[in-house]
């Protein structure tokens, strides 16, 4: 079943409702001299959709973005790239400022390759007092602040008990210090 609405000035644009087997149904729009058939959702009010299964948007359909929402609102967002490669990239670009996380939970980026790629600079904001640098897991280094300074600890691969720490504190103060756990060379 098919309802069509034709353009008053040019019959060969139209908008349509398709209803097929199972109530699938797709909503379409035609242009026929460009495409510029867009279409708008304009509620009065919130725009919501609850679907029984995921959302998608296509670019075909082995290529696509999905968002999947389940038991309390954790929500996975998906590229795929149907060539068994890793060229379903996503790149987000704010015309400002971008927030991730809760103010009071972890927010963790994972990756194979993470890169942060600023054109100034980067600010590492850690209200804690503690930035830590891990490698798979393990820790390599640390700064913390407070206690009249700030301290950079070195950490050797296998303990963090063998460390190199710089130390700087009012007036330029520095201290310079290598820790051996074992006490050896």
């Amino acid at each position: 079943t098919k309802m069509i609405i034709y353009d008053d000035t040019d019959a060969a644009d139209l908008f349509s409702i398709t209803v097929a087997a199972s109530g699938a149904s797709t909503i379409a729009t035609v242009d026929d001299g460009a495409a510029i058939g867009h279409l708008s959702l304009t509620p009065d009010g919130d725009l919501l959709a609850n679907p029984a299964g995921d959302f998608y948007i296509l670019h075909d359909a082995d290529n696509y973005f999905k968002i999947a929402v389940s038991a309390d609102g954790a929500t996975a967002i998906t590229t795929v790239d149907d060539s068994a490669g890793t060229s379903g990239n996503m790149t987000i670009t704010p015309d400002g400022t971008l927030t991730m996380g809760p103010p009071t939970n972890t927010t963790l980026i994972k990756g194979t390759t993470v890169t942060l790629d600023a054109g100034t600079d980067i600010f590492i904001d850690a209200a804690g007092g503690c930035i830590n640098f891990l490698d798979n897991d393990v820790m390599v280094a640390e700064i913390q602040s407070g206690g009249g300074g700030g301290t950079l600890y070195l950490f050797d691969d296998a303990s963090t008990s063998d460390y190199l720490r710089l130390h700087c504190q009012e007036s330029g103060v520095s201290y310079l210090q290598t820790v051996d756990s074992n006490g050896t060379l």
